[in-house]
């Protein structure tokens, strides 16, 4: 089925006149006859008409209107799979779609057509509503039966928890919590149990953290942990806030409810709101099968005696990575492997390893129940949702893309893509906590400070944080002699231990930043250097004050890029290639019309490297390359990188709705965005796909 070339706009409102208090109906081609007469009360929502084969676009929406009609919603419903169990339909009723929880509504003008969807959707177990318009008002509604009638969600803390004067700022948020959880979980088992999940997931993870705060008021510890409580909350609320908003505002009774999106304010974009949740299900169910902290943990137990199992050459002992070629073996091969086989012949539980090795890293605070998050067997997937203020973001149990994507994901400035770098963020937290300097890594057997000019690292997981120590170094030298040829390359070796954790908190979110860069363009951007620098510096263009960052873009740009070549012999030509790959990306980037007024930002780039390349922004990466050892030599895989980049799939044609199944919802998403402006009718078929046609869920039931 092929969708129309514009919207029509599905609107509804209460009458003027206070005693019938009947909603009125109006399908309408034109956004401004609606919002010319919009009252209080009005709400709206763009849905686009299907044809059926050659059919050509000359519906009439009024004509069924002035005669009457049903007006039918459907949840979650293939338009093509209902054709194809009710054929009859074809010739007796219209079809839209639009990118709410309901996303299929059918027109039928007789009765009996009604009622033929309504057994459908009842055998199928389809949530549905169908309205009686008569005179363009809805005189009757019918809707199905609750699929969890008798689901009643309750907290369960103990007793006083929401007494203000037992727990301080921490209640109202607490107060909030209960509420949007409540609806949450209400609406949530009333059209898409499927996603109920989720939501159970992160009440356990949050009741427990909270069960934790309570404890700790009883035993007279009242201000330990405060503030990770209440961020905590303040965060899931947000999300909460915003999903229930957006998703179930189109659950039924669906004259009931209101989207705050007020675009999209009578249906919402659960719609939407599916497809970044299975983007995101995608790369984090992929991701938890190789618990990548945990075994770096494992690097602790190889010393000189367990060398040998990385399967290196002639190497008897811990390598001194810092000491080590560029094209050494140990950076290029895939050593998670490794060391996932020498975890299972010595009997080392993954998950335990690390659950042991975060107890001694988080503060005393944090309850044991973190590790929830990066248990692979109950994986606790974030809350998503669209955000015009926070964009792409990830923070605590929240993830978020911005709202012009729901209308701009066909083009790369609006791309879905990105938010696998968010998801990047999630990984590499835990990550950081092992091999980035902390207090705690001075309570070792080695002081920070003697760690970094050791000669002898005692097991694996010290050499790859000497080898941070290194980067940080580096990076605080380049920081303050810029112009010395040579401060990439140089150690101070005055450094304390005092000293090296201020620096290590001055250059922690650039160096996360790096990181990040280096595993997105690693595993998602295949080490692509022009879908690369087309994707993110698209996505950079839209941000305001851009400009003012540009020297950071740069260096993770460069960063990312130099990855493909830092493990040649000769280093000079490694840098050249960067140079030349990214400059020419950025310049033929900046030719291409759909950047228009944001072209601007790639000629303050372009002039920013051309002018100093040599010697800051070469230093500045020369100062970068122990990160890449570390990411490509103990943070990549081949392997894994397969899982995500399967290009083999289905033909699809923009526009053309089929029920052909996705396995690989990221290979589809880089397969239909474009170098172009952006489309809501192409966003909108993308988004209604991908909620649609992902075969991969790992819930129980992913009826949505």
């Amino acid at each position: 089925m092929r969708m129309a070339s514009e919207p029509v706009f599905l609107a509804r409102c209460l009458l003027d006149d206070e005693e019938s208090q009947k909603l009125q109906i109006n399908i309408s081609k034109d956004l401004t006859e609606i919002v010319s007469g919009w009252t209080p009360t009005t709400r709206v929502s763009p849905i686009w008409e299907l044809f059926h084969g050659g059919e050509l676009e000359n519906s009439n929406c009024q004509l069924s209107i002035e005669n009457g009609f049903y007006l039918c919603l459907l949840c979650q419903v293939s338009p093509l799979v209902l054709v194809d169990s009710l054929p009859s339909l074809r010739n007796t009723a219209q079809f839209y779609i639009g990118l709410g929880l309901f996303n299929l509504i059918v027109t039928v003008q007789e009765e009996r057509d009604a009622r033929v969807i309504e057994a459908w959707c009842n055998q199928q177990e389809f949530s549905w509503e169908i309205w009686q318009i008569v005179n363009c008002q809805i005189i009757h509604e019918k809707r199905s039966s609750p699929k969890c009638r008798n689901f009643r969600w309750g907290p369960t803390f103990p007793e006083g928890a929401f007494a203000s004067d037992h727990h301080g700022s921490v209640t109202f948020s607490l107060r909030e919590y209960v509420t949007l959880m409540a609806q949450a979980q209400a609406r949530c088992r009333q059209a898409t149990p499927g996603f109920s999940y989720v939501f159970d997931a992160v009440d356990d993870y949050i009741t427990q953290e909270l069960n934790s705060h309570f404890q700790r008021q009883a035993d007279k510890r009242k201000h330990e942990g405060v503030s990770h409580v209440q961020a905590l909350l303040v965060s899931i609320n947000s999300g909460l806030s915003r999903l229930t908003s957006q998703a179930y505002s189109g659950s039924t009774p669906i004259s009931l409810t209101e989207s705050h999106y007020w675009y999209h304010s009578l249906l919402g974009i659960g719609s939407a709101n599916i497809a970044l949740f299975y983007l995101s299900c995608f790369v984090g169910d992929i991701f938890n099968r190789i618990n990548i902290p945990g075994l770096l943990v494992i690097c602790e137990s190889i010393n000189d005696n367990e060398i040998s199992c990385l399967g290196l050459t002639g190497c008897s002992q811990v390598p001194h990575l810092m000491s080590e070629a560029d094209s050494s073996p140990i950076f290029t091969n895939d050593n998670l492997e490794k060391l996932q086989q020498f975890a299972k012949t010595r009997n080392l539980d993954v998950q335990e390893e690390w659950i042991r090795a975060k107890r001694s890293l988080v503060p005393s605070f944090s309850s044991n129940n973190d590790d929830q998050l990066q248990n692979p067997d109950k994986p606790i997937y974030p809350i998503t949702f669209f955000s015009g203020r926070d964009g792409f973001r990830n923070h605590l149990l929240n993830l978020s893309a911005p709202l012009n994507s729901v209308g701009g994901c066909n083009s790369l400035k609006w791309s879905l893509l990105t938010i696998t770098h968010e998801i990047c963020h999630s990984f590499m937290s835990p990550i950081m906590a092992l091999i980035y300097p902390n207090p705690g890594h001075s309570k070792g057997s080695m002081s920070l400070s003697r760690l970094l000019l050791s000669p002898r690292p005692k097991n694996l997981l010290d050499a790859l944080r000497q080898l941070m120590l290194r980067v940080l170094n580096a990076q605080d030298l380049v920081y303050q002699n810029p112009r010395d040829p040579n401060a990439g390359r140089n150690i101070n070796r005055d450094t304390t231990d005092d000293q090296i954790l201020l620096i290590a908190t001055r250059w922690h979110r650039g160096i996360e930043e790096l990181m990040v860069h280096l595993l997105d363009y690693l595993y998602f951007y295949r080490s692509d250097s022009k879908e690369y620098v087309y994707g993110i510096w698209s996505t950079w263009s839209v941000m305001p004050h851009v400009k003012d960052r540009v020297e950071d873009y740069v260096l993770r740009t460069m960063t990312a890029v130099l990855s493909s070549y830092c493990f040649i012999d000769d280093s000079a030509v490694a840098m050249e290639s960067t140079k030349t790959d990214v400059l020419k990306h950025l310049n033929d980037l900046k030719e291409m019309e759909f950047l228009d007024q944001h072209q601007s930002l790639l000629t303050v780039a372009i002039d920013y490297i051309q002018n100093e390349w040599d010697p800051k922004i070469r230093n500045q990466l020369i100062a970068s390359v122990p990160l890449i050892k570390i990411a490509h030599g103990f943070l990549f895989s081949r392997g894994l990188r397969e899982e995500f980049c399967n290009d083999t799939q289905e033909t699809f044609e923009k526009g053309i709705l089929k029920t052909l199944a996705i396995s690989d919802p990221l290979a589809f998403v880089r397969e239909h965005q474009q170098k172009e402006q952006s489309k809501e009718r192409e966003s909108t078929w993308l988004l209604s796909i991908l909620s649609l046609c992902y075969s991969k869920i790992s819930m129980t039931d992913n009826r949505f």
